[in-house]
């Protein structure tokens, strides 16, 4: 599993190491593509049946948060 932290800590250094030569719009552009990665891994596998008392899309909505959570720890 990838360490989002330590991917974003990476990102920043090299933007304030490098100064002025890194464009804003770069790092944005590596932020929005570490955050993309990060949703696309925290995403829930999908449940197609759900049982009586049983709601897939709550659980799943559950299961996502706790997800992203994890791995922004």
């Amino acid at each position: 599993m990838t360490n989002y932290n330590e991917r974003l800590d990476e990102i920043l250094d090299d933007f304030f190491t490098v100064g002025t030569e890194r464009h804003i719009s770069e790092l944005k552009q590596a932020i929005t593509s570490l955050i993309k990665e990060m949703v696309a891994e925290a995403k829930p596998p999908y449940y197609s049946v759900e049982e009586p008392g049983h709601n897939a899309r709550h659980d799943g909505i559950e299961q996502y948060e706790t997800n992203l959570k994890e791995l922004l720890k």
